[in-house]
């Protein structure tokens, strides 16, 4: 499958560690990073993080798939009652996309349902689009 759509809900916390996140969710993360992992691989400088990171990632090739991708993580919260009370206290999140765009196209553009704009009304997080060159 060629995906070209890709978005991630980032849950993050300097308290609470990818454990603790993970059982809030009650999701396991498609991948995680640990508070006090090393940023990079060159160790003698690298910093450490400083939150622990759950991620939860899902994809798409599907023309439409940006506003599938997220309506699939908005679910992942709406079904979590405890991250949803808990959204300020001792963790933060955001939803990352990654729309895949191509060059030789003259406009590339995504579009997000009225009904799923409403649902992501009721989590106030970041939604963050970034484009990517196909």
């Amino acid at each position: 499958m060629s995906t070209n759509n890709k978005a991630t809900l980032r849950i993050y916390s300097d308290t609470l560690d990818v454990d603790q996140i993970s059982s809030m969710v009650n999701v396991l993360p498609s991948r995680v990073i640990h508070k006090g992992d090393l940023i990079s691989r060159q160790t003698e400088r690298s910093k450490t993080h400083e939150d622990s990171i759950c991620f939860y990632d899902t994809e798409t090739s599907d023309p439409l798939g940006l506003d599938k991708c997220v309506r699939k993580l908005l679910t992942i919260l709406e079904q979590s009652p405890e991250i949803r009370w808990d959204v300020s206290s001792q963790v933060k999140m955001d939803i990352i996309c990654y729309l895949t765009v191509d060059p030789d196209r003259i406009t590339n553009s995504f579009c997000f349902e009225h009904d799923l704009i409403e649902r992501l009304s009721q989590f106030p997080i970041p939604l963050i689009v970034n484009c990517v060159p196909a």
